[in-house]
């Protein structure tokens, strides 16, 4: 019988996604508390809340593509 919860995979996208959303705010609230004194200091914080950004997106729609994914197998629930 087919496990409901997803398994390890969707468990880990449960968890990845806020993880990434928080590391995106940290780096974002980093770039602007380095100030404009130090624009080189500002972009490596930027650049990084940039990546985990997308990286939180991909996370997110993860579990959709997943559900999507799992109904059009045959067999699959829903």
């Amino acid at each position: 019988m087919p496990s409901t919860t997803g398994g390890p995979r969707q468990a880990l996208s449960r968890v990845s996604a806020p993880l990434l959303a928080f590391l995106t705010a940290l780096f974002a609230f980093w770039a602007v508390a380095a100030g404009d004194d130090a624009p080189a200091a500002r972009a490596v914080p930027a650049a990084l809340a940039l990546a985990f950004g997308v990286l939180a997106v991909l996370a997110a729609a993860h579990p959709l593509v997943f559900v999507r994914r799992r109904r059009r197998r045959p067999g699959g629930h829903g």
